[in-house]
């Protein structure tokens, strides 16, 4: 058995995890319920907690700091140079070092946590946010049954399952000889803060254990101030000839809020950014991902300028924050966003959509952004309702990335010309005919 298909079977677990909150997409749909809040604390409404194992006067969500930490004067003492570090060749496969994060970066626990740096032969960086779903209570954090609890992991074990399954397939694949990034330096930045990698709060979730007791944690959604770190230390490895900041699922979404600091991290003005399923969307019908309620739980407005949250905050949607970086700083940026038009575990299982009305819902907003700035936003969107591509998917066979295509153009092939300058947006919009690089919205999808 080749160490692939070890790592592979030791994900099982996993991957079983993953299919139960799939069914549990499918079995529920959509609901429309609101959320009722108070300025430090909210409890969801009566009809969430006849549909939950919950009490709805115990149920609650605290503030116990607001703004946590600032990465950006954070010591990086400690932390070893990328030259002191093993060169890892194709021929090897991918190989990990970990290097822990000083304080005051932290997992979901308030344990400490950790970057992995695979170190390649050429002067270019990748730096990958891991998926991992989000939570923003005591239910979707901490609850110990899938489909209840929305997040992987909020604990910064290594080696663990999760990394076995996505830390070595797809793009962070050295040994295949189609990776655009093969040669290029890796930064692998663990999920673990149910957040999107866009907090800096610490809050008290309280709820009714498994065990039908009261139970309270303080969790920190501090994915923010570790990505930061992360990025800072590798910045400081350089200089680079080229810097990607990619991301799946959750890492995904992260990167619109760090694209804007990425730029000025690495000072890169061409900065390339790839977002694999995290189109930063929030809901109209789960309360447990309105924009009302993430921004609560993870306090990501704070870490906007003014005008991006202007923007946000009258469209609701976080990922239209990107029209300020394109026209400020982000001028040159390149941001590709990889998203299957009815992908269930983020149309459906976080934001609470039909696939029919996720697509719709994707369709508009990220079109309007494309029509804002056709020269910066990219989209790669297929009819289907898989999840992820840049790593193991869900739905899609583990190499996806290299084997899945529309309309003749591979995924990998889209990166490719990415990296060259190259991009090109794709709407696929009949199983056989696709919308390229066209700044209209596109609406008349046909499924047939």
């Amino acid at each position: 058995m080749t160490m692939m298909y070890y790592r592979i079977y030791r994900a099982l677990p996993a991957l079983l995890i993953l299919a139960i909150m799939i069914i549990i997409a499918q079995a529920h749909g959509a609901h429309a319920v609101q959320s009722i809040y108070t300025l430090q604390s909210f409890t969801l409404a009566p009809y969430e907690c006849n549909s939950m194992p919950l009490n709805c006067t115990t149920d609650l969500r605290i503030i116990l700091i607001p703004y946590y930490a600032n990465p950006f004067n954070a010591s990086l003492a400690g932390m070893p140079s990328l030259s002191s570090l093993p060169i890892n060749y194709p021929s090897q496969g991918t190989q990990w070092t970990l290097i822990w994060l000083p304080y005051p970066a932290r997992a979901g626990n308030g344990s400490r946590t950790y970057i992995l740096v695979s170190r390649g032969t050429e002067d270019k960086l990748l730096i990958f946010l891991e998926p991992g779903g989000a939570c923003t209570d005591y239910y979707t954090c901490w609850y110990p049954v899938p489909g209840v609890s929305t997040v992987l992991t909020m604990n910064a074990t290594y080696p663990n399952i999760w990394i076995d399954l996505f830390a070595y397939t797809g793009i962070l694949n050295r040994s295949n000889p189609l990776n655009p990034f093969r040669n290029w330096t890796y930064v692998f930045i663990p999920y673990d803060t149910g957040d999107v990698f866009s907090g800096d709060r610490v809050m008290e979730y309280c709820g009714i254990g498994i065990n039908g007791m009261m139970d309270c944690v303080t969790t920190y959604h501090v994915g923010f101030v570790d990505a930061i770190m992360a990025m800072r230390w590798a910045a400081a490895q350089g200089p680079w000839k080229q810097v990607v900041l990619a991301g799946s699922s959750a890492g995904g979404v992260g990167t619109i809020l760090l694209s804007y600091y990425a730029v000025q991290i690495f000072n890169d003005s061409h900065l390339i950014v790839i977002d694999d399923s995290g189109p930063g969307l929030t809901s109209t019908v789960n309360p447990h991902f309105t924009f009302e309620t993430t921004e609560q739980s993870w306090g990501y407005l704070e870490l906007m300028t003014p005008e991006a949250r202007e923007i946000v905050e009258e469209t609701g949607e976080p990922l239209l924050g990107l029209e300020y970086e394109f026209q400020t700083i982000g001028k040159n940026v390149t941001f590709a966003l990889y998203e299957m038009q009815e992908d269930l575990v983020m149309g459906t299982l976080f934001l609470g959509y039909t696939p029919s009305e996720y697509q719709q819902v994707l369709l508009y907003y990220t079109g309007k952004l494309r029509q804002f700035a056709p020269n910066n936003f990219f989209r790669y969107l297929p009819i289907g309702y898989a999840h992820m591509i840049l790593v193991y998917p869900v739905l899609l066979p583990p190499n996806a990335f290299y084997t899945f295509s529309i309309c003749g153009l591979p995924v990998y092939e889209w990166v490719d010309l990415l990296l060259e300058g190259k991009p090109i947006d794709i709407v696929q919009v009949t199983p056989y005919t696709c919308v390229i690089n066209s700044t209209q919205i596109v609406s008349n999808i046909s499924l047939g």
